[in-house]
């Protein structure tokens, strides 16, 4: 198996950092209130007019939250986004 480029690496230890900081493994009340087999959806909606940055953080975080998920970019890295465009949906186990 090929080893992931060394920026691909930093980046995911860098999201990987950020999340366990965050304990955002580690949520009792999610553990504890929704059933292992519920399935979620979620979006991101632009607040207000502005650049899209930081794509690849974003997915890479959602990637290692919810391995089994599925997402896709609305928008692109770098476009401008106006306030309520959707610029990403995803779905995976809640």
């Amino acid at each position: 198996m090929q080893s992931a480029p060394a920026a691909l690496d930093s980046l995911a230890s860098q999201v990987r950092r950020a999340l366990d900081e965050d304990r955002a493994f580690d949520d009792a009340t999610s553990q504890v209130v929704v059933p292992e087999e519920e399935r979620g959806a979620a979006r991101i909606v632009a607040k207000q007019e502005g650049v899209l940055a930081g794509l690849a953080y974003a997915g890479e975080a959602f990637s290692q939250c919810c391995p089994d998920g599925s997402f896709s970019w609305l928008a692109q890295e770098g476009d401008r986004v106006q306030p309520g465009q959707v610029i990403w949906k995803g779905s995976a186990s809640a």
